[in-house]
């Protein structure tokens, strides 16, 4: 960026706090007003933030960022503002949010926003727009502080209150103060394009009045040392939620609750799940006439506890923090307690006489019948007396009506929430997301550890509610409720937020079924393209190193930018921890953190791959350090026999046993990274570590193939033979060794019957005794380097089944619905489409297949096929048709370009009738 100042930007933040605490979630606005004659000759504005920022100019939202990354690589964006200028008077805008906590997308830092720029009038009037400078800033009010995580990947939800908003922006605007620096010592330009931005409105609109029988009590806090019911024991911690109620005759009353153990007069309740309504448990309250101590007590799940009854409206109670009728109803709350001060309060817990709280601080939290703690609850709790029925929009509901609207996007969307409602000021409008429904709701029970919920407290006549962070679904729940007056929503959708791709790669076939999963593939591509690859838009929207290869084999069959490549990789070699020699299997996230052995190594297979494709030495440069000192780490682990035993786990699979020591696909994965670190160091003029590592991938190519390989079976096993290793769980035993390990290649033809056995087994239940979607990728690319293409179209017949019988329009993260139905891990298919179907090798294999265009069509069962690759010597285009006198295949390809033909698998028998041209081919 432009050095105007001297130095890098300097980073500010409003005021904090008296006392010196930091808000878990805290929004903060920074404005710079000024006017101008004209359009300007130049205006160029750099920012940066800690941790997201939306910018505005004049009113116009113009980007969102920044990109994702360590705090000592963060980077620094540019925007041209002139064509949002205008004589008079102008202001830019920057809503700043930061939460005091890591997730998957970044570790914990403190809060800043930072910018540099100017405006320059043709008169030569100048305007710094450098901070703190004039800039002013106005911290957000309303910001619920205990509001959960949407995931355990994920930062908090978004519960807001407008109406103090409104009143804060009435307030007066301060100076800036200079912030803390952090990590990030400078800043690094951004090489990603800013992230679309494109707003899609809702297809289908329905409504359903809520039947109001219910009183829905609650309290809920949330800490971040992240304990939780995940924590496999570490640090566990509890929460205390006690209450009064008052019944006015002895009587049973049927209760919704949630989780946690719940005593009522000292006696424990039991409680049993539900199946009507989603996320709630029943149990009965035996009361008796006058006062009843309720105590419920929580494992905190991913540092968030949240207490919930609901009670019949009509059983006459009342709730109260004492024994006293005149004072506000609630209940009080502690929190969190370690396991010792949760074990110091269990004799309390089940005191029958109700005797006097502990000692300890407690929270007073009061019962609003309009407004209940929990957004999630009141929307899945929510019942309706008939099912929700079409509308359009504007949609007018009722005053006083608690209503349910629900919206279906048409199809699965990644983005920001986008409402414009006209409600009476405190209209509580709750949003639910989910990327399927259940019956005719949205499926918010799917996945336990999501709370897939947002609240706006509406200010008071028309206005737009958009969320801050984007959310991955197709269907949404709203529920309206609060409302003295009407209430209008005018609009309702999303603003679509990801990488701006443009593909130009293309398939077809005689198979329809095949050019489904070419589209489903591409779309879901888009929709886990963020500021790097992220392995979903709906539960984690996290980059993992291994998601990342078969994203990255998808994408680039479709297109020859490989910006979102290159990022994504830096940002996995950015969490390179040098004390251990190691880098994280995902990122960006604490770098002391154990790291899953397999992935980081697939990193390296990625990362040699990309520079074969882009010739980016400059990024070779910066991979190189990191992949020498892994194998120096990695030197560490060797064992007698020569093969390797990490002591961390592999990931290799979902659901797999064998992931630990030495097992077979890790020792294939590291053959491959092995010979992906020569290639840079090759590449690089490093000749004397090219060939050291060389070396070191032909010995355990050589050793994987002796130490695993049961020739009586024909089948690689998981660990060694000679420690009892009789086992092959699935397929990656088999299919990695023949990718990765040339040794193993003279075995391929036993293996494959082995694949082919395993594959008949296939059962969509137990993955990962056989294959899942993201295996395909491996499974698919060692069997087109053998011609196998029989096998390979069976199999994606076989695991892709269930996605086109129930299409969703995108790939899910298994082979049925049970999970994430957007996850392009599973988008191996794509590439082997294009790469054996097609026939366009892009370099996996072979970094010759770069340098000259190799076209090996092979198939078995489909009779034309046809295309278009980017290629990295420019587009590849693909039509063949077998017929009877043989196979007759056009390709056309730049003028110049070297292009050879080697048709594989059933077509390498078949006479072969060429056409090459440079001319363009229809497809």
């Amino acid at each position: 960026m432009p050095d105007r100042t001297g130095g890098s930007p300097l980073w500010v933040w409003a005021p904090v706090a008296p006392d010196g605490t930091r808000r878990r979630v805290d929004r903060v606005c920074f404005r710079r007003c000024f006017d101008l004659h004209g359009v300007p000759a130049e205006a160029e504005l750099h920012l940066s933030a800690r941790l997201h920022y939306h910018l505005k100019v004049n009113g116009v939202m113009i980007g969102v960022g920044p990109a994702r990354s360590y705090p000592e690589f963060r980077e620094i964006d540019a925007y041209d503002l002139r064509p949002l200028l205008r004589a008079g008077a102008n202001l830019l805008e920057v809503e700043v949010l930061h939460w005091n906590l890591a997730t998957f997308h970044g570790v914990h830092e403190p809060p800043g926003f930072a910018a540099q720029g100017r405006v320059v009038e043709r008169g030569g009037r100048e305007f710094a727009l450098d901070t703190p400078g004039a800039w002013r800033c106005l911290r957000r009010e309303g910001v619920f502080q205990d509001a959960p995580r949407l995931s355990f990947a994920q930062g908090p939800v978004e519960i807001v209150d407008l109406r103090a908003q409104n009143v804060a922006e009435r307030g007066e605007w301060q100076p800036p103060v200079f912030a803390e620096s952090g990590g990030t010592a400078s800043l690094r330009p951004r090489i990603l394009p800013p992230l679309l931005q494109r707003r899609l409105c809702a297809k289908a609109v329905a409504s359903a009045a809520v039947s109001e029988g219910e009183r829905l009590i609650g309290a809920c806090l949330a800490c971040d040392g992240d304990a939780s019911v995940g924590s496999k024991g570490k640090d566990v911690r509890h929460a205390v939620t006690t209450t009064w109620i008052h019944s006015p005759a002895d009587q049973t009353v049927a209760a919704g609750v949630w989780w946690g153990e719940h005593a009522l007069n000292g006696e424990s309740l039991a409680v049993q799940p539900a199946s009507e309504l989603p996320l709630r448990s029943t149990t009965k309250l035996p009361l008796r006439r006058g006062w009843n101590r309720l105590v419920v007590a929580q494992r905190l799940a991913f540092g968030y506890a949240e207490f919930c009854l609901a009670v019949p409206c009509g059983a006459g109670l009342r709730v109260h923090p004492e024994r006293d009728l005149e004072g506000p109803q609630g209940v009080r709350l502690s929190g969190p307690l370690r396991e010792a001060e949760w074990e110091a309060l269990q004799p309390w817990f089940v005191d029958p006489a109700g005797g006097a709280s502990p000692e300890r601080a407690w929270r007073f939290v009061a019962v609003e019948d309009d407004r209940p703690v929990s957004p999630l609850r009141n929307v899945a709790w929510s019942r309706t007396a008939c099912p929700p029925a079409p509308a359009t929009l504007p949609l007018t509901l009722p005053a006083g009506q608690k209503t349910l609207v629900t919206l279906d996007m048409g199809q699965i969307v990644l983005g920001r929430f986008d409402f414009d409602v006209e409600a009476p000021a405190g209209t509580v409008l709750d949003v639910t997301h989910a990327e399927e429904r259940l019956g005719d709701r949205a499926h918010v029970a799917k996945a336990l550890v999501m709370y897939s919920a947002d609240r706006w407290t509406l200010p008071g006549g028309r206005c737009t509610v958009e969320s801050f962070m984007p959310r991955g679904f197709r269907y949404l729940d709203l529920v309206f409720s609060g409302h003295d007056a009407p209430v209008t929503l005018h609009a309702a959708g999303v603003i679509e937020q990801r990488y701006p791709h443009v593909f130009t790669g293309a398939f077809a076939c005689s198979d329809e079924g095949l050019n489904q999963l070419w589209d489903y593939g591409c779309r879901t591509l888009e929709l886990c393209s963020e500021d790097v690859f992220t392995d979903c838009p709906w539960r984690e929207r996290t980059l993992y190193g291994g998601d990342l290869l078969p994203e990255m084999a998808s994408m680039i069959v479709l297109t020859r930018d490989l910006r979102i490549v290159r990022q994504s990789l830096d940002v996995l070699l950015q969490s390179f921890d040098a004390d251990r020699g190691w880098m994280q299997s995902r990122a960006p996230i604490p770098r002391e953190r154990p790291s899953l052995s397999d992935y980081p190594l697939l990193t390296m297979v990625a990362t040699a791959w990309y520079v074969r494709l882009s010739g980016d030495t400059a990024f070779a440069e910066r991979a190189w350090p990191v992949f020498a000192r892994m194998a120096a780490t990695v030197a560490r682990w060797r064992r007698p026999d020569g093969v390797y035993a990490p002591p961390e786990p592999a990931f290799i699979d979902h659901g797999r046993r064998l992931v630990a020591g030495p097992t077979c696909a890790f020792n294939a994965a590291l053959t491959g990274a092995f010979a992906a670190g020569a290639q840079i160091a090759r590449e690089l003029g490093r000749l004397p570590e090219a060939d050291v590592l060389e070396n070191l991938a032909a010995e355990l190519d050589a050793r994987v193939v002796a130490v695993f390989f049961d020739r009586s079976s024909g089948s690689f096993r998981d660990l060694p033979l000679d420690e009892g290793g009789g086992e092959t769980e699935g397929m990656p035993a088999n299919s990695w060794p023949l990718l990765f390990c040339r040794s193993a290649r003279a075995e391929s033809p036993a293996v494959q019957k082995a694949l082919a056995t395993t594959l008949d087994a296939f059962s969509s239940d137990r993955e990962s005794d056989s294959v899942s979607p993201y295996q395909m990728f491996y499974l698919l690319s060692a069997l087109r380097d053998a011609g196998a293409a029989e096998l390979a179209e069976r199999a994606i017949r076989r695991v892709y089944a269930q996605m086109l019988a129930h299409p969703t329009g995108t790939l899910w993260e298994q082979s049925h619905a049970g999970k994430s139905l957007t996850h392009a891990w599973s988008s191996g298919c794509n590439h082997y489409l294009a790469t054996a179907v097609l026939g366009v090798r892009m370099g996996f294999s072979a970094p010759d297949q770069i340098r000259r265009v190799l076209v090996a069509p092979a198939a078995a069962s489909i009779s034309w096929a046809k295309g278009r690759v980017p290629h990295p010597l420019g587009d590849v285009a693909v039509a063949w048709e077998r017929r009877e006198d043989g196979l007759h295949l056009v390709v056309s390809a730049p003028e110049g370009v070297p292009v050879d033909v080697a048709p594989a698998g059933p077509f390498a028998s078949l006479p072969c009738h060429v056409d090459l041209r440079t001319t363009p081919v229809e497809v």
